[in-house]
């Protein structure tokens, strides 16, 4: 295999040394057990090699602290401290930190080599595809470093390094901050220092408060910003101080404001990021991208990576082009004591007390119409052999082709219940299990511990109308894992793909189209477009009503007014949550319909404590219910969402249906 072509302009680890023209170096120098090739990058404290390994021949990235800093008091400390803790990580989306050494007094660390440099270069140049890639690989890394209880705290673009196969990895935890859990020594920060990069900089890290999971989130945001406005909040501001106390104190303005097409639900989620109180952001990077990753599907469908990689800086025709999702599932925290679940409540458990404000923002429910679609057909793929033999259990049969066997009666895996027909192909590396479970009467079909942030597509096979999940994939070498689901009069009809190869997966589905069912009548779920049009109605009425309470609560200057309006806010969201609930819906969308209804009332709820808070004057209940408005809204989202995995679509979202609404918090004093 050859060597990584070595672009100019690149620089794998940039906190140090900026992008600049490669240089080279005049001869080869030997520094341990490495051969340095070239300088890629030179910074204020740190020069950034590119170098070989003798005896591996790997190529790796060489950071050398210069030698007038590696005298002064701390600068060698803070170069151990990142290796450390970069050291102490191994995911995808981190630049893996092979090792720290000492060469003539000079410290050393050897990471990887990233091949196109940062992130920097490409401010302001990706489509939106991309930029859901990128901050979904910016999650995943920094959920991975959740359960170490390591917080970067200078997330920038220059920290987001671009790798060969189009994803992105985190660099430079040379200022990182680790908790206890991390197994390292924690440090503080020293009174009164301003440490991180102010443009990216969350108020309580300009303030020298507590920073956790929120402080990278905030950082985020402004990354996100950046990417789709083309510069960061406050860009006329030139003065260090100046940004990191506005973005302690003043509101960024909504990306939509700047960029009018951009989606709402995007420019929502950014703006949650970008909120100043630590405790009403998401609680951690995996609750974010639970709520990015409902917006990314509506966006640009369930394959919406297809277009998410970043491509090369210059053309490598021979370079494959990689679907690999960053890594959220499986991650084991240290000592194997949980995953990511179990970090998160960590995460949540040690936020700061909120500080009082005088800003107030709620984040209020985003109604949307909808309508129906056509459902699309399954992938019939290439019929490369005849659907000749057949098999039974049961009340199934189906007809399936070379070189797929009968296995007889098993499991389900995923379920644990029993399947009437097993097929298998490729010594069991490719499997389809059938089954009828008598018990099941939900299209939803699977509980969310199983399929985790998944979400159930309709489509078509034969003449039956199946929900398809396709579960995230344990690895990049894993194979893919599909569930579909079929609701009968006398139970749901299960079947369950593991494919290696993408033959595999369309030999499912043609498997699938040839099912027959005896004595089971399927019940039709497809998209009702009467009760779109009537929970249509429900949501215009909620809407009509809403909207100007929201705008009157935004402006509102004194705990009774708020206290007032909050009431009626609440009092017409609980009204929206019957109307809905008493919907007929049908087969398909009796579930999610109750998950809309649930999401208005909890919606209603908050407001009701918001108006309790802000009579009794209570900073702290109004950060809560604030919280709890805002996790109404994105609970409404994905209900929502759900809808349109079974079919239906967004008719109309008018312009104002109520989003984010902030005022002047006369509850914060």
């Amino acid at each position: 295999m050859g060597e990584p072509p070595v672009p100019s302009k690149t620089v794998s680890d940039t906190s140090d040394a900026s992008d600049g023209e490669v240089s080279s170096t005049g001869g080869v120098r030997r520094v341990g057990r490495y051969e340095i090739v070239e300088e890629l990058g030179r910074g204020g404290m740190a020069t950034v090699h590119l170098a070989k390994q003798v005896g591996l021949g790997r190529v790796v990235a060489l950071k050398e602290l210069g030698a007038f800093h590696a005298s002064r008091p701390g600068a060698s400390e803070r170069f151990i401290r990142e290796a450390r803790l970069a050291g102490s990580l191994s995911h995808a989306n981190i630049v893996t930190v092979y090792e720290y050494f000492e060469e003539a007094g000079t410290p050393f660390i050897a990471m990887e080599y990233v091949q196109y440099g940062s992130l920097r270069p490409r401010v302001g140049g990706l489509d939106v595809s991309q930029v859901l890639g990128v901050l979904e690989g910016v999650l995943a890394g920094l959920a991975h470093a959740e359960t170490f209880g390591i917080v970067h705290r200078d997330l920038k673009p220059e920290n987001i390094m671009v790798a060969l196969d189009g994803h992105v990895k985190l660099a430079d935890y040379g200022i990182a901050k680790a908790g206890a859990s991390a197994g390292i020594d924690s440090f503080a920060t020293s009174p009164g220092a301003l440490i991180g990069t102010p443009a990216y900089m969350a108020p309580e890290q300009a303030l020298g408060g507590p920073v956790g999971p929120w402080t990278d989130l905030y950082s985020l945001g402004v990354v996100a910003y950046e990417q789709i406005v083309g510069h960061v909040p406050f860009a006329d501001s030139h003065s260090p101080l100046a940004v990191a106390m506005r973005h302690a104190n003043e509101p960024v303005p909504p990306v939509a404001e700047a960029r009018p097409e951009t989606d709402r639900g995007l420019s929502d989620w950014i703006a949650r990021l970008l909120l100043k109180e630590p405790e009403a952001r998401p609680r951690s990077a995996a609750a974010a991208w639970e709520e990015l990753e409902v917006i990314a599907v509506r966006m640009g469908g369930p394959l919406w990576r297809r277009d998410a990689r970043l491509t090369a800086p210059v053309p490598h025709a021979s370079r494959p082009r990689t679907l690999t999702p960053a890594q959220f599932g499986g991650e084991v925290a240290p000592g194997g004591g949980g995953r990511v679940g179990d970090a998160r409540a960590r995460a949540a458990a040690g936020r700061p007390r909120p500080r009082p404000r005088a800003a107030l923002a709620l984040l209020a429910a985003a109604l949307v119409g909808f309508g129906v679609v056509k459902l699309a057909a399954g992938s019939a793929g290439a019929a490369t052999a005849p659907l000749a033999r057949s098999a039974a259990g049961g009340p199934l049969a189906v007809r399936y082709p070379a070189p797929w066997s009968s296995a007889g009666p098993g499991v389900l895996s995923t379920l644990g219940t029993a399947a009437a027909i097993v097929l298998v192909a490729h010594a069991g590396a490719d499997r389809l299990a059938i089954g009828l479970d008598a018990s099941l009467e939900s299209p939803a079909l699977l509980p969310a511990s199983i399929v985790g942030g998944s979400r159930a597509e309709a489509v078509k096979l034969g003449g039956e109308v199946f929900l398809r999940r396709r579960l995230p994939a344990g690895g990049a070498a894993a194979a893919s894992e599909t569930l579909y689901g079929l609701l009968t009069g006398g139970g749901t009809l299960l079947a369950e793909c593991t494919a290696g190869t993408p033959a595999a997966a369309r030999d499912c589905e043609r498997i699938q189209r040839s099912l027959r069912l005896r004595g089971r009548a399927p019940l039709d779920y497809r998209p009702d477009g009467a009760y779109a049009a009537a929970l249509d109605a429900a949501t215009a009425e909620l809407r009509s009503g809403a909207g100007p309470l929201e705008a009157a609560l935004r402006r509102a200057a004194t705990r009774p007014r708020q206290a007032g309006l909050a009431g009626r806010l609440a009092g017409a969201y609980a009204a929206a949550a019957g109307r809905v609930a008493a919907l007929a819906a049908g087969a398909g969308a009796r579930a999610e319909n109750a998950r809309v209804a649930a999401a208005l009332r909890r919606v209603a709820l908050g407001f009701g404590a918001l108006g309790r808070a802000a009579r009794a004057g209570s900073r702290g209940a109004f950060a809560a219910a604030r919280g709890a408005v805002a996790g109404g809204a994105a609970q409404l989202e994905q209900a929502y969402a759900g809808l349109r995995g079974l079919g239906y679509r967004d008719a109309s979202l008018a312009p104002g249906s109520p989003g984010a609404a902030g005022g002047r918090g006369a509850a914060g004093g």
